[in-house]
Order: structure tokens, then C-alpha cells, then sequence
């Protein structure tokens, strides 16, 4: 019988099968970390990515801290539909940014029908650096002419 068979009875998983579950299950969860789920999004410190004052969904936003003549990253969140998101550390974690500089990327990770300029989603290269007082609600104004809409 194949795998979706077993789980659709419902009996004797087995080893693979309760692998399988346990696999679905993380997935869905990190899934709604992240946002996707339809609700808030659990995680830390809050913002919203805006584009000529509009709010861009689906973009996953990454801040980085000057480390060692380059970048590290220390957190990152996927905006909603209200361009809004909160921060979660690569670990899953609730992130909150102390006070600081902090280098922006932004990556369009939805339906191909957009895209961001390419040089957003380098640290090296993004011009989108954002000084943080710390505890406060973060926003992040996308460049002019920096959204290409699909032909």
C-alpha cells in the first residue's frame, strides 16, 4: 500500500509513515511561523515593508549586522498581505533588534507576477540601511523603481 494510502486509513503508520506526519507537521508549522498561515504570525519585534506607501506581501525580509568586512545575518520575517511581519531569529525564535545599524535584503518569495531588483536581495548591495532605536515598530520603504512587474 503507498504511503498516502496508510495515512488516509488512518492505521499502522509505521516507522516511515509517523516520519512522513512528523515531516507535514514541521513544515506546517514553520509555515505558520512565518506567516502563511492566514493569522498573526507569532515571532518578535514587528514592521512593514511598503512600496510608493503601498504594502508588498510576501517578501522575506532579512536584516544583517556589519560583521568582519561583511554581513551576518541576525533575523528575518515574511511579510502578510498587510505588508506587516515579525521577526524570528534563523532559529525560529522571537527576535527583537537592539538598537544599531542594520543592512536590509529583501526577496519576493511569492507567485512569479512581480519581482524585486536583484540588488536588494545582496547585503553587498542593498541600499536599504536602517537605524534601529531599539523596541520600536520597524519600517522598511522600498526604493523608487525598484518592484518589475511580469509581461
Amino acid at each position: 500500500m503507498t504511503r498516502m494510502g496508510v495515512l488516509g486509513c488512518g492505521w499502522m503508520l509505521g516507522a516511515d509513515g509517523r516520519r512522513y506526519v512528523a515531516w507535514v507537521v514541521g513544515v506546517l508549522g514553520a509555515c505558520m511561523a512565518a506567516g502563511c498561515g492566514g493569522g498573526a504570525a507569532p515571532g518578535g519585534q514587528s514592521g512593514f515593508v511598503r512600496y510608493d506607501a503601498q504594502p508588498l506581501s510576501e517578501v522575506q525580509v532579512t536584516w544583517h549586522r556589519a560583521a568582519n568586512g561583511g554581513f551576518e545575518r541576525v533575523a528575518l520575517g515574511i511579510t502578510r498581505g498587510d505588508g506587516g511581519f515579525r521577526l524570528l531569529l534563523p532559529t525560529g525564535e522571537s527576535a527583537y533588534l537592539p538598537a544599531g545599524r542594520y543592512r536590509v535584503t529583501l526577496e519576493h518569495v511569492g507567485p512569479p507576477t512581480w519581482s524585486l531588483l536583484p540588488k536588494l536581495a545582496d547585503p553587498a548591495s542593498s541600499p536599504l540601511d536602517i537605524d534601529v532605536v531599539g523596541g520600536e515598530e520597524l519600517t522598511v520603504n522600498v526604493p523608487p523603481k525598484s518592484v518589475l512587474v511580469a509581461q
